[in-house]
């Protein structure tokens, strides 16, 4: 059994220990107010900067198709070409740029179609 003194020694100590632990709670608590209020803040930016985002990649893909639109038409007649579907005529066979360099022609046999082995004579073009 606990004398009175020890007693009052006791009750106080264990007093002082909860108003600390009451202290620490209450700093703690807006301790992680705080940090909750900046991760909040951080989270509305980043679904701004996802906003933002998602209208630049709508814009890019806007302007991708609006540019295959435009190139399809140059991609089949290509393909059309390089297969042998399609024979160009004298203007189109015309070289309308200086930045290409000419190659010397063969003549070709007029019963091939197309550009045969065009890929890899291309290929074996590209300098690395």
């Amino acid at each position: 059994m606990l004398s009175s003194s020890e007693e009052i020694l006791s009750t106080s100590s264990l007093s002082a220990e909860h108003d600390d632990q009451t202290e620490f709670s209450s700093n703690k608590y807006s301790l992680l107010t705080k940090e909750n209020d900046r991760i909040n803040a951080l989270k509305n930016l980043q679904i701004s900067h996802n906003q933002l985002e998602s209208r630049y990649l709508k814009s890019v893909n806007e302007l991708e198709y609006k540019f295959h639109e435009q190139c399809s038409y140059l991609f089949q007649r290509r393909s059309d070409i390089i297969n042998g579907n399609y024979e160009p005529n004298d203007d189109e066979c015309r070289l309308k740029t200086d930045f290409i360099e000419t190659i010397d022609r063969q003549l070709p046999s007029n019963n091939r179609l197309g550009i045969p082995s065009f890929w890899l004579h291309t290929l074996k073009q590209v300098r690395s």
